[in-house]
């Protein structure tokens, strides 16, 4: 989204296959970043850096950023399920007394994420495939029971 946004910007440069080894600075201000890209350290003078790089972020540490830990009462079951000519496009949700669930189109498949209570996958997998198959239609019906994409999920 970012990505796609930035690119009608007329001084956007969108760098693929790259990893950000470290920040430039110019003073207390971050001007840059340094990425190897193809065996290259590359230096990027930018008045912008937004750190788009995960949990383990070299830019947030660089920066001296601290994250926040939250308790939280919920663990997320991610998967992924083909992806068939007929389902929706996009971002599909379902968020109800006792279901919260999306599904993000990334083209051949869905990246599917089931919120569950925290600590209840054993519990979860106690009670079967069949019964998290049922729960997932009744989440997103159009999924369809019968799918081979089915076969896909197992245990």
């Amino acid at each position: 989204m970012v990505a796609d946004a930035s690119r009608r910007e007329p001084s956007y440069e969108l760098i693929m296959s790259a990893e950000i080894t470290d920040l430039l600075w110019d003073g207390q201000r971050v001007s840059g970043v340094s990425y190897v890209q193809d065996g290259q350290t590359q230096l990027l003078e930018a008045d912008l850096v937004v750190g788009c790089d995960g949990r383990s972020s070299v830019v947030a540490e660089r920066a001296g950023l601290r994250s926040r830990k939250f308790g939280v009462p919920m663990d997320v079951l991610w998967f992924r399920l083909p992806r068939l000519t007929t389902d929706p496009e996009g971002l599909v949700g379902r968020l109800s007394r006792s279901s919260l669930m999306g599904a993000i189109d990334r083209g051949e498949y869905f990246q599917l994420a089931v919120v569950i209570k925290k600590g209840s996958i054993d519990v979860l997998r106690e009670r079967g495939i069949e019964l998290f198959r049922q729960r997932l239609h009744d989440g997103l019906p159009w999924l369809g029971i019968e799918s081979s994409c089915w076969n896909h999920l197992t245990t």
